[in-house]
């Protein structure tokens, strides 16, 4: 029988997240061009909100992406705002639907709020959560 101890799981786990980390910043900046080049700080802020969507227990690819994006583009501590909180905390919200929740319940005033956390007001011309034309 094969033990897989926790300190082992998470170690691979921590392996496969900096894949994804690397992944989601280099699928952030080709959508982004503006807002640089995929660099060492790119993918350290692609991994501590990879980090961040499993506290809220998110672990799907696309929900996962779409947490990263709104990490990057609104703020990394954009999941502090109440409005934002109570639906990614709630644990009556599925965790499957709960990113689709914050896109179609999270009016375009609370992210720009959100984005102004830590007083550094970041750009949003659009809701986060719809694609661009």
């Amino acid at each position: 029988m094969l033990i897989i101890r926790n300190s082992q799981f998470n170690a691979l786990q921590d392996g496969k997240d900096d894949a994804l980390a690397v992944d989601l910043a280099a699928s952030f900046a080709g959508r982004y061009p503006e807002r640089g080049l995929v660099d060492k700080a790119l993918i350290a802020a692609a991994r501590e909100g990879i980090a961040r969507a499993r506290s809220y227990g998110l672990d799907r690819y696309a929900d996962i992406s779409s947490y990263v994006d709104f990490h990057l583009l609104i703020g990394p501590r954009f999941d502090t705002h109440p409005p934002i909180n109570a639906i990614l905390a709630d644990p009556d919200i599925p965790v499957e639907i709960r990113i689709g929740t914050l896109i179609e319940q999270v009016p375009p005033a609370e992210w720009r709020a959100a984005a102004m956390i830590e007083n550094e007001p970041t750009e949003i011309e659009e809701h986060p959560g719809r694609a661009r034309a």
